[in-house]
């Protein structure tokens, strides 16, 4: 995840992501940008700039390009809290399985 919110969605630096994946495959994922870096840390402190809760299945889906961020929106498959705009962006940026 640190390469889709750092690369491919380019975070600023100091912005961190939460991935809060709920159902069987669940987890939090938290990646922080410093240095111009995203990397997954162990908790990103405080309030993260962007929260998105989604389910695992629409997660894997995202990941594999099977669902766009827009079409995972729409149909209320993910939440965003904080920096909708960033949120967006890393949402469409998600499709990074060949």
């Amino acid at each position: 995840m640190p390469f889709v919110v750092g690369k491919r969605a380019a975070a600023p630096d100091g912005a961190s992501v939460r991935f809060d994946v709920t159902g069987p495959l669940g987890r939090r994922i938290d990646v922080l940008v410093t240095g111009g870096r995203a990397a997954a840390v162990e908790d990103a402190g405080g309030q993260p700039s962007a929260t998105l809760v989604l389910g695992s299945e629409a997660f894997w889906r995202l990941g594999c390009g099977r669902l766009s961020g827009a079409a995972a929106r729409e149909a209320g498959l993910v939440e965003v809290a904080g920096d909708v705009a960033l949120g967006a962006r890393v949402l469409d940026s998600m499709a990074f399985m060949i």
